[in-house]
C-alpha cells in the first residue's frame, strides 16, 4: 500500500511540475502583445498573465486541500505518535514562527504611499501590513530552503 502511494504521489508531482514548466514557457516565450489602460497611460504585459495567474492559485489551493486532508488522516491514524521528537519540536517551532515573523514585519514595514498601476496608495496601515506579509514570506521561504537543504545533507535522518 505504502509503495503503491509513493508512486502515485511521485506521478502526481512530476505531472504538476511538467504543468508547471509548460505554464512557464507560455508566460515568458509567447510575447508581450496584450496593452491595457493605466492611470499612467498606456502599458504592455505578458500574453498569458491571466493563465500563470490562474495556475499559481489552482496550486495554492491544492496545497492547502492536501496540506487539511493529510491532517485530517494524520489525526484519525494517529501517526503523530509514531514521529521522532526532533520532528515533533521542529514542527513545533515552525508552527510558532508565523506570528512573530508578522509582527516583526509589521514594525519594520513602510507605512510611505506606493505608486499603483491607478495611482497613489496612501492607507499607512496596509501598506504596512503588505510590507508584513511579504517580509513573513520572504522568511519563510529562507527557512524552507535552510531546511530543505539540511534535510538533503542527512541531519534529519534517523
Amino acid at each position: 500500500m505504502k509503495d503503491k502511494c509513493s508512486k502515485i504521489a511521485t506521478i502526481v508531482m512530476a505531472v504538476l511540475f511538467v504543468l508547471s514548466a509548460a505554464v512557464l514557457v507560455v508566460f515568458f516565450t509567447v510575447g508581450f502583445n496584450e496593452t491595457g489602460s493605466v492611470a499612467s497611460g498606456i502599458v504592455k504585459w505578458p500574453k498569458f498573465t491571466d493563465l500563470l495567474m490562474f495556475w499559481m492559485y489552482f496550486l495554492v489551493a491544492l496545497c492547502l486541500v492536501v496540506t487539511i486532508i493529510g491532517i485530517l488522516i494524520a489525526k484519525g491514524a494517529k501517526i503523530d505518535s509514531q514521529m521522532p521528537k526532533a520532528a515533533g519540536v521542529l514542527r513545533a517551532i515552525g508552527s510558532f514562527l508565523f506570528v512573530p515573523l508578522l509582527i516583526v514585519g509589521f514594525v519594520l514595514g513602510s507605512s510611505a504611499a506606493v505608486r499603483t498601476g491607478q495611482g497613489i496608495y496612501d492607507n499607512p496601515f496596509w501598506c504596512q501590513a503588505t510590507d508584513a506579509l511579504l517580509y513573513t514570506i520572504y522568511a519563510l521561504v529562507g527557512v524552507t530552503l535552510l531546511g530543505l537543504i539540511l534535510n538533503l545533507t542527512g541531519i534529519f535522518k534517523k
